[in-house]
């Protein structure tokens, strides 16, 4: 499984609001780290009949992942592909986040085709984000395009 380093913006409008929702994010993603673990675990509960059961426990278990999904449009459905890329936050136990002026900045190693497009949204409708955007390293950033030469 290949990864990359996601980077991701997201502006409040205020430092206040930033520092509120910054904290509700921190503990979304650490139980988005939990979710992701429970998923690779038990994805192939999708093949034997028991998605149901799937979605019980990871609702009991991981209520702000399921509310994401839910505002997603990917709870209670498939249970084993669909989430590929969709609760991929990064693996570590280290959150790398942090309060820029009236954004949260985030970035983390991820399975190199997350999408996290409706994270944003749900940052939108959940922590009253007005702005926000992601770029991945992978395919954003040529570091030998960066280096400013110069005859010595």
């Amino acid at each position: 499984m290949g990864t990359a380093r996601y980077y991701m913006r997201a502006e409040f409008g205020s430092e206040e609001k930033a520092e509120s929702a910054l904290l509700k994010i921190k503990k979304f993603l650490k139980e988005a780290k939990k979710a992701q673990d429970y998923w690779q675990a038990n994805r192939d509960m999708e093949y034997k009949d028991q998605r149901s059961q799937f979605w019980d426990k990871f609702s009991t278990l991981y209520p702000e992942v399921s509310k994401y999904l839910d505002v997603a449009g990917y709870y209670g459905g498939e249970c084993n592909n669909t989430l590929a890329g969709r609760i991929s936050f990064g693996g570590s136990d280290e959150i790398n986040i942090e309060l820029y002026g009236d954004e949260v900045r985030y970035n983390a190693e991820v399975w190199h085709f997350a999408n996290w497009t409706m994270f944003g949204k749900f940052l939108k409708t959940e922590y009253g984000a007005r702005k926000f955007g992601y770029v991945s390293d992978e395919y954003a950033i040529d570091y030998y395009g960066q280096i400013q030469m110069d005859f010595i």
